[in-house]
């Protein structure tokens, strides 16, 4: 979310840095996709290594309105909407898939409610 933020590759791994500071690597197994916000960039080293690992990215604006989307011909997505779907159908699963969605939707508006709030002060 930070506007000075870049991601690039070091070794095959993803990491963020901010004026030539590592702020923090991310291997590529932990990743399933990329959410870029405002003005943060990416290098091209680190978008072709998303491409080829089928890991989608998504771009938005400061405040989190959908821009586009950058997607791979290897798209994980399908998979993962079959699984989602799965647990949506299972009666087993469907509360705590819901209570889970609700408490990563609170927790991310009020991670960026905190954001505007330090760019606004």
């Amino acid at each position: 979310m930070d506007p000075d933020a870049e991601l690039g590759v070091e070794s095959g791994v993803l990491v963020v840095r901010r004026q030539g500071k590592t702020l923090r690597s991310l291997p590529l197994h932990e990743v399933e996709e990329i959410h870029v916000h405002g003005g943060a960039d990416l290098t091209v080293s680190a978008r072709n290594l998303l491409l080829s690992r089928g890991i989608d990215t998504l771009f938005l604006t400061m405040d989190g309105r959908y821009r586009g989307r950058l997607l791979s011909g290897e798209s994980r997505m399908g998979d993962r909407r079959i699984r989602q779907y799965r647990a949506v159908t299972d009666p087993a699963r469907r509360q705590p898939v819901a209570t889970a969605i609700v408490a990563g939707k609170v927790h991310n508006q009020r991670a960026l409610l905190l954001a505007r709030q330090h760019h606004h002060a």
